[in-house]
């Protein structure tokens, strides 16, 4: 049925918006909110709130494009399309949520602690900025003018200051 919320399976386990952004990163474009009271339809899909994803690397589907639709908090559904060709309706990510949420109890939280040994996944963050070398070297940004003390009044204006 258009529109049903899919977040819950069977067995209980529940897509949350949590592990679908550890699974595909955070999405490239957000339409709505999930306190838009408007409800919208697209691809047999009843939704408030649509993330879209363009040029995935580590998509389950393989696919480079994918939109998550989402009514308040529950997910609705999902289509993929590969190339130029139309959107299909895809339901490769559910399984690969479910199957993290059944590793990690469903948090995020848990799944980083479980990266070691690695899970199987292929993209990890591209880290392009390098690390802050550490240093004990204490530089101040502004020079201290007048006595130091540990403050705890309140700083008025000097009233030789031009307005």
């Amino acid at each position: 049925m258009p529109g049903q919320a899919l977040s819950v399976d069977s067995a209980g386990v529940r897509i949350i918006r949590n592990l679908v952004t550890w699974l595909l990163g955070t999405p490239d474009r957000i339409e709505g909110s999930l306190n838009d009271p408007r409800d919208h339809g697209e691809h047999g899909v009843i939704f408030n709130e649509k993330w879209s994803y363009n040029a995935l690397p580590d998509d389950p589907a393989g696919a480079r494009t994918r939109i998550v639709y989402w009514h308040r908090y529950d997910f609705t559904g999902t289509v993929i399309r590969e190339g130029a060709g139309a959107w299909t309706r895809d339901e490769q990510l559910e399984q690969a949520v479910r199957a993290l949420a059944a590793r990690a109890s469903a948090s995020p939280c848990a799944l980083e602690l479980q990266r070691h040994p690695p899970l199987p996944r292929r993209y990890f963050v591209n880290r392009e900025n390098p690390p802050v070398t550490p240093s004990n070297s204490y530089r101040p940004v502004s020079e201290f003018e007048g006595q130091a003390d540990l403050g705890g009044r309140v700083q008025s204006e000097p009233s030789s200051r031009p307005r």
